[in-house]
């Protein structure tokens, strides 16, 4: 099934077996959405089919949400963790690359699906930055384990068995938190405090 929708997103393409990583990527995300929808597939299917053609993340021609995301990941991690960014930066790792995986399948397969839900609504509402904080808040959360590698593979290491290392609910309340933070602070005090917050 995720092979024929791939392949009839991009009709131009002869019918060829997707690349092993695209297709396990895919076949994670096709999972999650099989999950959250307690395993109702004509549910599930749509939803993942909405997902293909509105995020387009598994076709190389389609790289931008990729490359906005890396982009704004490294920006949120040098203004909220410079010490572990510099320490990045000094192993030559290239966040793009090493989160390539994470924003490919929209976390599928690196939180599980009770924790995508939060992070899918505010994905589906619009705003393609959560993604970006989810990366940030899975780095935050292993931050003295990355701290501690001293080559670009012990990064990519880490990073592969990450959900192994963290709270994965905090790291989804943490994203979610983080990313609406601005949100809020830019709202009178009153209709703030109508929401429920209290700062």
């Amino acid at each position: 099934m995720v092979q024929l929708q791939m392949n009839h997103k991009t009709p131009y393409r002869p019918l060829r077996p997707l690349p092993p990583r695209t297709q396990k990527a895919a076949h994670s995300l096709a999972q999650a959405f099989l999950e959250l929808c307690d395993d109702h597939e004509p549910t599930a299917f749509w939803l993942y089919t909405s997902f293909l053609t509105r995020f387009q993340v598994f076709h190389p021609e389609s790289t931008q949400l990729l490359d906005t995301t890396a982009t704004a990941l490294t920006s949120l991690l040098n203004s909220h963790q410079k010490p572990l960014a510099d320490h990045l930066a000094k192993l030559n790792v290239d966040l793009a690359v090493v989160c390539q995986s994470w924003f490919q399948t929209l976390f599928a397969g690196v939180l599980p699906p009770d924790c995508l839900t939060g992070i899918y609504d505010v994905l589906i509402g619009g705003a393609p930055a959560i993604l970006a904080y989810t990366g940030l808040s899975l780095l935050l959360a292993c931050r003295r384990k990355l701290e501690s590698t001293r080559s670009a593979k012990e990064v990519q290491d880490v990073l592969d068995k990450i959900s192994n290392y963290v709270d994965v609910d905090a790291v989804a309340r943490t994203a979610i938190d983080m990313w609406e933070r601005p949100i809020l602070e830019g709202m009178p005090k009153e209709t703030r405090k109508m929401l429920g917050y209290n700062f």
